[in-house]
Formats: structure tokens, C-alpha cells, sequence
């Protein structure tokens, strides 16, 4: 007789799904009757805050990959989960912790396939909808957010000489929820690849109301070598005692740009363009001083010039103490 090949989802230990085939040979009608009456199998997976679309395990590549839920960057060759669609990712710790556990409802989470590894229907017909463990972290539709509309100054692939100054503009709306606008005090900060001289405790940015666009400007120099140069920004909340160093918000930008000794020279201060969103930090904050030491800080997310400068005073530019006292803050 005829065999029936029936595709069925298995999750295992590691929250990850694999295809087996079962094959079904000819059964007793009472026995036939029993297996079409027991109901499918449920098939639980994580899901993005923003539009319910189902998270991808992945191994982080290089450091420049960070948690959106507790703003940390996870060691290389770690697990995280993230959507693609929504530039969205989580640590392995913050899927565990923060998961308020299987909930049966789809009212808020749409499954979104991203790729062929996604769940899929049995063979035998539609499966009903399945459940889906949402994470829970605080107040999320109070979170800023933002998003990227254009390049004002120094588009990708933009070519000057070395050591030339110049200033990057990006133009970004406010696409928070429920009217919230940016709070005072948020910085641009760079968390990744080339600092171009920049200050490591970022840029100040002034509030935006939700569902306006404004400028943000930041003065930076470009590298001294020919070659290729990217870095990494974000958006990052003031700090609190709650959320010490802040929270990054909105899409990842990035300056990506190219130094050649055959460059034309540019003008080194941006055109005029309306800026209702950017403003500078004033100070020397420390930076001539312990300018190295503040940046590897930076690079390593503590970025809280004022608390770095004051551990470095205090132990004399010993890195490993000052490292030790902001990991046990």
C-alpha cells in the first residue's frame, strides 16, 4: 500500500526547528480515526516588539551587534536573536529573562516569514495559529524612536583626503508612538568601527517632537590612512538611575566614506541647511587628557564621560582598576 509522507515541526532543547518525515503506514479504522482527532502540534517562537515579525537565531559576527532590550553588546561567536526587516536584536540572556512565557494570541504578533528556515504549515492542511512568546521589557510604546531619511552631508562612498575635517549631517524623523518626543539630554553616540576623532561621549541632540524630522550634525576628521573608513552611530538615551549610561533607540546610522591623496578638497564646515535638531557638547570634558583611555572606554559601551574622567583621575589612568569599578557599579 501507498505510504502518506506528513512534514511536522519539532522544536528541541535549543528553540530551534527541524523538519523529520514520518512515515505512516495503512492503520485500523479506529486507530486512523484517533490520529486525525488529535490536534496539532503548537509551535512556539520569539517575536519582535515592532511588527510581530519571528526572530532569527544567529551567531554574532564581530562586536558592532547590540541588544536593543538591555543596550549591551554580546561577545563574539554568542547567540542572539534578531528581524532583519526591523533592524530589531536581542541577546540570548534578555529572550530568556524577559519572556513573560507562551501566550495564545496572535492579536499583537503577526508571523512574518523572513527566510525558508521560518515554521511552516503541516501538509495536510493550514495549522491554526500559533502561539507566541513575546518579550517584555518596560514601557515600550513609550520608548523614543527614530528613523533615517536622507544624508544631508557626505553620502555613502563620499571620498576626501586624509586628516580633513569636515561635518556629517544626517537627517532623521521622530516615529515614537503615542506623540512621545525625545527627551532632553539624548546624545548621538559612535558604537563602532572608526571614531574619525570624535568625542566618545557623543554629541548632544536637541528634543524632537513625534513625527517631526530634524537635522543632527557631527564634526569629525577623517582618518590619516588611504583606504576605506565606517562608523557605527546611534541614538542613546540620557542616563538614569534606572538605565544607567542611557538606552539606544531608533535605526543605526553610519558614516562610510573613502581617503585618497588625489581627493579634492572640500569645504571643511557643512552648507547651511535648516538644523532645528543638532547641537554641540561644549567642554573639554577630560577628552585632551585621557582622550585614548576614554575612547577604548567608549568602544566597550561605558559611556559616561564624566563618571570615565573621574575614575581615571582617581586611579591615574589605570584601565584595568577603572574597568573593575565601572563593572561593579
Amino acid at each position: 500500500a501507498p505510504q502518506e509522507i506528513v512534514c511536522v515541526l519539532v522544536q528541541n532543547d535549543e528553540d530551534s526547528f527541524r523538519q523529520q518525515q514520518l512515515s505512516e503506514t495503512a492503520q485500523e479504522p479506529h486507530q486512523a480515526h484517533q490520529s486525525q482527532s488529535t490536534p496539532d502540534r503548537h509551535v512556539s517562537f520569539l517575536v519582535c516588539p515592532t511588527n510581530g515579525h519571528p526572530l532569527q537565531r544567529f551567531v554574532v559576527p564581530n562586536r558592532l551587534f547590540a541588544c536593543d532590550v538591555c543596550d549591551r553588546r554580546p561577545a563574539e561567536g554568542s547567540t542572539m536573536y534578531g528581524c532583519r526587516l526591523c533592524d530589531w536584536d536581542t541577546c540570548q540572556n534578555c529572550a530568556e529573562l524577559n519572556s513573560p512565557g507562551i501566550v495564545h494570541s496572535t492579536s499583537n504578533a503577526t508571523a512574518v516569514p523572513q527566510s525558508p528556515n521560518q515554521p511552516v504549515t503541516n501538509c495536510r492542511g493550514a495549522r491554526p495559529p500559533a502561539p507566541v512568546r513575546i518579550l517584555d521589557y518596560e514601557n515600550p510604546a513609550l520608548r523614543p524612536r527614530s528613523k533615517f531619511v536622507a544624508d544631508v552631508t557626505i553620502p555613502d562612498g563620499s571620498v576626501l583626503r586624509p586628516g580633513e575635517k569636515f561635518t556629517k549631517i544626517w537627517r532623521i524623523k521622530n516615529t515614537s508612538e503615542n506623540g512621545v518626543a525625545w527627551p532632553n539630554q539624548c546624545r548621538i553616540v559612535c558604537v563602532g568601527g572608526d571614531m574619525m576623532g570624535c568625542n566618545p561621549g557623543g554629541v548632544l541632540v536637541a528634543p524632537l517632537p513625534a513625527g517631526s524630522s530634524g537635522d543632527i550634525c557631527v564634526d569629525l576628521t577623517a582618518p590619516s590612512a588611504p583606504g576605506r573608513s565606517v562608523g557605527y552611530w546611534r541614538l542613546i538615551t540620557p542616563s538614569t538611575s534606572v538605565n544607567p549610561g542611557g538606552i539606544r533607540f531608533g535605526q543605526r546610522l553610519w558614516v562610510d566614506l573613502a581617503v585618497s591623496d588625489s581627493a579634492p578638497f572640500a569645504p571643511a564646515t557643512a552648507p547651511e541647511v535648516p538644523n532645528p535638531a543638532a547641537s554641540n557638547v561644549t567642554g573639554d570634558d577630560g577628552f585632551g587628557k585621557w582622550g585614548e583611555q576614554l575612547q577604548q572606554l567608549a568602544e566597550m559601551d561605558f559611556l559616561n564621560v564624566k563618571v570615565n574622567v573621574e575614575l581615571l583621575e582617581e586611579e591615574g589612568g589605570n584601565m584595568t582598576k577603572v574597568i573593575e569599578r565601572l563593572l561593579l557599579d
